[in-house]
């Protein structure tokens, strides 16, 4: 399988939001999709999520640092290890010590994140990562599967009710990520989330959500069912789909918009037979509706406290012969 049909037809929502009872949004998110034919394509696209230990303060510098780190130790052109599991595990290590650099810079205040993800090769497999509790999830047919392990415990101060973290990035011990390989099969959808997501929504209603709903609108109507349960912590959703080629796409639209316009053509036939005036272009005055098509992006922007709902959405691009 070539990398322009493997990454090209995956379909990307995320949204971020700082919820009811934070006075600031301590996640970051973020997604790379290689173009096809480059060097980095060979590693395939990466998704991650992070989320900043509010508890050690400063979390959204730690988050910031981790993710940003991340992207630039994987995809380093410099790095010799061809392996993109061993690169991830590298990668997160580098990301471990530029929190800890972050922190230092804070006249030593610690700093600490979770760090979950998936590098999606162009074979069809995938490389999942993780430190802390943040999770991915994936869903297939009318299942949902957690893919990740929580690197938690529960915390016997709060009558356990609460986790606490055994693992983060920025911590001074020596860091142990969880790696795994998994496949990723067309139809396959990767929820990618914190723990404002799974801590308040139900993995069968996250399954039904993003089942039913293309994938930017279920990301927004998780956010809004985390709303509704209290939105107690801040809240990150990405959604990967691997969805059908391109080509495939485009031609339901053309057939779709064709059939459309031939039921339009036979209902303004039936007036004319009936006698019934067809409306014409809007005279002055009139009132006139507009429907607007957001336009799609390939890529994405860490979320941060200027842009705390953002949604970002990257659908495949269709590439002729």
């Amino acid at each position: 399988m070539t990398v322009q049909g493997t990454l090209e037809r995956l379909v990307v929502a995320h949204q971020s939001d700082r919820g009811l009872k934070r006075a600031n949004n301590e996640d970051t998110s973020d997604f790379r999709i290689p173009a096809p034919g480059t060097a980095e394509a060979h590693f395939g696209a990466l998704f991650v999520v992070a989320d900043g230990v509010g508890s050690l303060g400063s979390g959204e510098h730690a988050s910031r640092a981790a993710v940003e780190t991340l992207f630039d130790s994987y995809y380093d052109p410099e790095l010799d290890d061809e392996d993109p599991r061993e690169r991830i595990i590298a990668a997160i290590q580098d990301a471990n010590e530029a929190v800890r650099a972050r922190g230092r810079a804070f006249e030593g205040q610690p700093l600490g994140t979770t760090l979950v993800g998936a590098a999606v090769l162009p074979s069809g497999r995938m490389v999942l990562f993780n430190v802390g509790d943040s999770r991915v999830y994936r869903v297939r047919g009318r299942s949902i599967e957690q893919l990740t392990a929580d690197q938690s415990a529960v915390d016997p101060s709060s009558g356990g009710e609460r986790a606490k973290l055994t693992a983060y990035v920025g911590q001074p011990a020596p860091i142990l990520p969880q790696v795994t390989e998994q496949e990723f099969r067309p139809g396959d959808i990767l929820v990618i989330c914190s723990d404002g997501l799974w801590g308040l929504v139900d993995a069968a209603d996250i399954a039904k959500v993003v089942r039913s709903h293309t994938p930017d609108l279920a990301v927004a109507r998780l956010v809004k069912q985390v709303y509704a349960n209290g939105a107690r912590d801040n809240v990150t959703v990405m959604l990967v789909h691997y969805g059908r080629p391109a080509r495939k796409r485009r031609l339901m639209l053309v057939l779709l918009v064709a059939v459309v316009l031939m039921l339009a053509a036979g209902l303004a036939a039936i007036q004319l037979r009936q006698g019934v005036a067809v409306m014409g272009p809007p005279t002055a005055g009139a009132a006139e509706t507009r429907v607007v098509v957001p336009l799609a992006v390939t890529d994405s922007a860490p979320q941060t406290d200027a842009a705390p709902g953002l949604l970002v959405v990257r659908t495949p691009t269709f590439t002729p012969n």
